[in-house]
């Protein structure tokens, strides 16, 4: 998994957030965000706790894929474009790596 994330970070495909927040679900809103981060192609996007808006508000748009950062595995992150983490998720891989 490190070297996979390595390559993210060589090829400009990770991109830190400090939160992923919407006030309603909204595939508009979710799609708005994704384009002022510049984002294209397939996106995984790791989250400590994925909210339920965001989950619904994400499931429409093709090639988007949300999940919890517990759930992340070396496959997704190399078969995504571009992977978003959001600070408390970066948070939880620093504190797992060390073990």
């Amino acid at each position: 998994m490190c070297s996979a994330l390595s390559e993210k970070v060589r090829g400009n495909g990770l991109l830190i957030v400090d939160s992923v927040e919407l006030q309603k679900p909204s595939t508009k809103a979710f799609a708005r965000m994704l384009g002022a981060l510049g984002v294209k192609g397939k996106v995984l996007l790791a989250m400590k706790a994925p909210s339920p808006i965001v989950l619904k508000s994400s499931r429409n748009i093709p090639g988007i894929k949300v999940i919890s950062v517990e759930g992340i595995n070396t496959y997704d992150i190399c078969l995504h474009d571009t992977l978003i983490l959001t600070r408390d998720a970066v948070g939880f891989l620093e504190e797992n790596s060390k073990r």
